[in-house]
């Protein structure tokens, strides 16, 4: 075996980033804490076109000598930087997380143990709430789509906490970089994954928590961008069914019910009625724009 072979790292962690410097260097200081020996890992930034330059990004962010930086000279969004990240990685498996996200000290450890026994599958972490956890937080979180089907097989996965073969990944054709400003772009690569004839596979113990602190305003972005990934993944005559309206209804009750008090629970109704809104507006902003 030789000394180049010996030294290639058995997981690569893509960091997609723009203009987050401190969600950046947090991320990035909880991966330096990881169980798995650090010979073991490959971190790789993507600063997806922010307006610091690369040295800002380096010092403001920590990021220590051995973190791989790649920048894009424009702005492509977080499916390109992810591609770009994978395409430079040299691990046989690449694993994705979000910048505003922190790994927990066994993460890295969990997937790889998962991968020894099912090389050839994605995995899928489990993406918890992170501090402070506000109502718009645990609304969204409720929100979302169960990642099983009735069988037991998993549906999909967040690409906060997504790791995958390396070259299934590319040979598949990686993200989808037309979801740029919309949000379910982890969603159409997972359905195409499965459409492919691979699984996804949970696992429950590569934790990350997803540290989002979001204004009502930044609850209204974010499901104004789902309702543009809607139209991208349903609605546009592509192989996806839709959600049924039975599914949607008890993801939106569970919400409501999920409120610990009286009061939470009128907040999360509000929420919930935010949240549709919002998401039949990007939709239709999706849909209009094309026609």
């Amino acid at each position: 075996m030789s000394e180049d072979h010996r030294a290639r790292p058995r997981l690569s962690i893509v960091i997609p980033t723009c203009q987050r410097l401190p969600a950046l260097a947090r991320c990035l200081l909880a991966l330096e804490d990881q169980t798995l020996p650090a010979s073991h890992l490959e971190i790789i930034v993507v600063d997806d076109a922010g307006t610091s330059s690369s040295r800002t990004v380096s010092e403001q962010s920590g990021l220590p000598a051995h973190v791989r930086l790649i920048r894009h000279p424009e702005n492509r969004g977080a499916g390109a930087a992810r591609n770009t990240g994978a395409r430079a990685a040299k691990a046989p498996y690449v694993a994705f997380i979000d910048d505003d996200c922190i790994a927990e000290p066994e993460w890295a450890d969990a997937l790889l143990a998962k991968f020894a026994t099912q090389p050839e599958a994605a995995l899928a972490g489990e993406v918890t709430i992170g501090e402070p956890q506000l109502t718009t937080d645990r609304v969204t979180q409720l929100l979302s789509e169960p990642a099983t089907a009735v069988d037991g097989s998993v549906l999909r996965a967040q690409s906060a906490n997504l790791a995958i073969p390396a070259l299934a990944f590319q040979n598949l054709g990686g993200f989808d970089e037309r979801f740029l400003g919309a949000g379910y772009e982890d969603y159409e690569l997972c359905s195409r994954w499965r459409r492919a004839g691979y699984r996804i596979v949970a696992v429950p113990e590569a934790i990350v928590h997803h540290m989002r602190d979001t204004t009502l305003w930044g609850f209204w972005h974010q499901h104004y961008r789902y309702g543009k990934g809607a139209y991208m993944l349903y609605g546009r005559g592509g192989s996806e069914p839709s959600p049924s309206l039975a599914s949607t209804w008890r993801r939106m009750t569970q919400a409501v019910a999920g409120g610990r008090t009286l009061s939470e629970r009128v907040r999360h109704t509000g929420l919930v009625g935010l949240s549709q809104t919002a998401m039949l507006a990007g939709f239709a902003t999706a849909r209009f724009s094309r026609s």
